[in-house]
């Protein structure tokens, strides 16, 4: 949040009473802070407003307050909107005990303005008002706002976005959805021997499926789902996309040969290229701007819970497969690896269905600066890329710290368990157990903490806390992650994994927010495509191989190989550096586009 922004400010006062948020709330109160109901009742002083609103909150705990004009009246901010709200449990007990009836029955919905001054960064005063046309006379609002059905008013609050609890539950499922989505991208890992053996294939071709023909299908459709989502209802392509790859992986379980089977992949690319991009834009209309970072903070911890559970649930899963085949009527037996490709795929058509308890929520923070505004196709792609060129150092630092940060981890994470094996004579049972463990309770946590840390930053006026954060953990793994590598002892390299994973889940999140907070909503999507184009799929294509080229120059030939050991302590020790510098030189571009995304948000 910006202080020095007088809307800035007075936003960020809304967003802590929709989160119901005292602390936050009286943090940005003056200590005479003086508030004004509609009937011209006055209360004054911030520890008394404070125990008011603990009072009110307690009386309608889902109270929400949505905007759609803001008018300056000399030095006061001027907001027109909607408020709702209905009676707790608590609040019916109360007015119940003293013989009264809530004035505007259990539940509200209406129309409002609301009058802030602001000074030094700070709330002096908050006054509501009916919405009459008298009152827009007094501030100068030129036209009064009827609304003759709910779903007039459904358009203007923007449908279920209000409570918080619902955020959350959006934010579950979609968390949710994502876990599925890395679930049936990696299960093909713990295959290799039984695909090998029924289909005949080589070593080559099941790191094609697993590689080049999911990641390549699944970049060539990104930017052009993106575009979709930007323009249309995000729910929808997420839950034709989630159906799609679900009935595509438990398709998968009755290829018969290898081109059958990455054709097949290649449609499971396709479906997923939806999720990413459009989840991240309906969570940033979902949530404030300093709650974003830990929203997809926790979204973004799905890839760890998915890795986790497909290394220690789909192995024991196989490995029960391969001692007890399962059978179907008509198709008879199954080998292990058909039958885990339908347990895992049939579920996610359900996920699908609920896809529609999910509202699609009002676009908030529209440029309106593109040729098309208010037109149904997306924005013409020339104005795309020139507003990614009139901010090229952001983006072209951004991604390229990042690309760092993802080419070695992407290489790690590929590599990590032959490491384990090779170097320290673990069995691959065990070493998979092992990081299964740690990648769920560190990458999970790592991923959180970030967003937590971002957040609580942004709410204290740095508005490049999201970078910084990452800037960070790039600086700050070097030396554990050298010497993870280079340490002799297992049980020293298990428990520096530990810390390690942890910072290297710290920024998926926050790199996305990042993008968020300087994007229009009409390129929010495509600024993640963009993203996971560049970042991820370099990464994904890169690193393996780069950790494999570099442990054959470094290799001595012995049994126990040392090359893949100075191969990956050689690329920490170069990609996190050079991560820390460009991500240093973005911060000041970064700031002054924040400052010019204010002006829409």
């Amino acid at each position: 949040m910006n202080r020095g922004n007088p809307i800035a400010v007075a936003q960020a006062f809304i967003d802590e009473i929709n989160e119901g948020n005292i602390d936050g709330l009286t943090a940005l109160m003056t200590d005479d802070h003086v508030f004004v109901d509609m009937a011209d009742g006055r209360s004054q002083g911030r520890d008394k407003m404070r125990g008011n609103w603990e009072g009110y909150f307690k009386l309608f705990p889902d109270y929400q307050i949505d905007i759609f004009e803001t008018h300056f009246a000399g030095n006061d901010i001027i907001l027109v909107g909607m408020s709702t709200g209905s009676l707790s449990d608590f609040g019916r007990e109360m007015l119940e005990k003293a013989g009264k009836k809530a004035v505007n029955g259990e539940e509200f919905q209406g129309p409002a303005i609301w009058r802030a001054k602001i000074q030094r960064g700070l709330v002096a005063e908050w006054q509501v008002y009916r919405d009459t046309k008298q009152v827009r006379d007094q501030f100068n609002i030129p036209e009064l706002v009827t609304f003759e059905d709910d779903d007039d008013v459904a358009a203007l609050t923007g449908g279920g976005q209000g409570s918080p609890w619902y955020r959350w539950y959006v934010l579950f499922f979609l968390t949710i959805a994502s876990t599925f989505s890395i679930i049936d991208r990696q299960i093909i890992a713990l295959m290799v021997g039984p695909l090998k053996r029924d289909l005949g294939i080589t070593d080559g071709q099941v790191g094609l499926l697993m590689g080049l023909i999911f990641v390549g299908s699944y970049t060539l459709v990104t930017l052009p789902m993106a575009r979709y989502a930007d323009r249309h209802s995000r729910r929808l392509i997420m839950a034709i996309g989630i159906f799609s790859w679900s009935v595509i992986t438990a398709a998968s379980g009755f290829a018969k040969t290898f081109w059958q089977l990455a054709f097949l992949r290649a449609g499971v690319g396709v479906g997923e290229a939806t999720l990413g991009p459009a989840t991240t834009s309906m969570l940033t209309d979902y949530f404030p701007k300093h709650r974003l970072p830990l929203a997809l903070g926790i979204v973004s911890s799905a890839p760890f819970v998915g890795v986790a559970l497909a290394s220690i649930v789909g192995g024991q899963v196989i490995q029960h497969l391969e001692a007890t085949p399962m059978a179907l009527p008509i198709v008879g037996e199954l080998k292990s690896w058909q039958a885990l490709f339908i347990i895992v795929g049939l579920p996610g058509v359900l996920l699908a269905l609920m896809m529609f308890t999910v509202a699609e929520p009002k676009r908030l923070g529209r440029s309106g600066q593109f040729s098309n505004d208010g037109g149904k196709g997306a924005v013409p792609m020339r104005e795309v890329i020139g507003f990614m060129l009139e901010r090229w150092p952001v983006f072209l630092f951004h991604f390229s710290g990042l690309l760092c940060l993802a080419t070695f981890g992407w290489g790690l994470l590929s590599w990590n368990i032959e490491f384990l094996v090779r170097v320290h004579g673990m069995t691959k049972a065990d070493a998979g157990m092992t990081y299964g463990l740690i990648s769920f309770f560190f990458g999970i946590t790592g991923s959180v903490f970030a967003g937590w840390l971002a957040s609580m930053l942004m709410a204290r006026n740095v508005p490049d806390a999201t970078l910084r954060v990452i800037r960070w953990a790039a600086i700050v793994v070097v030396v554990p992650a050298v010497a993870m590598l280079l340490w002799g002892n297992w049980l020293i390299t298990i428990i520096l994994l530990c810390p390690i994973t942890f910072i290297m889940a710290m920024p998926a999140g926050l790199a996305t927010s990042a993008l968020q907070v300087i994007a229009p909503n009409e390129l929010r999507a495509q600024m993640i495509a963009f993203y996971l184009i560049f970042v991820n799929f370099i990464g994904y294509a890169m690193g393996p191989w780069l950790v494999g080229f570099m442990s054959d120059i470094f290799s001595t030939g012995q049994p126990n190989d040392e090359g893949l050991r100075y191969a990956l302590a050689l690329l920490a020790a170069l990609f996190y550096p050079t991560a820390a510098i460009c991500l240093s030189l973005c911060l000041g571009p970064f700031r002054k586009a924040v400052k010019q995304a204010e002006a829409w948000a």
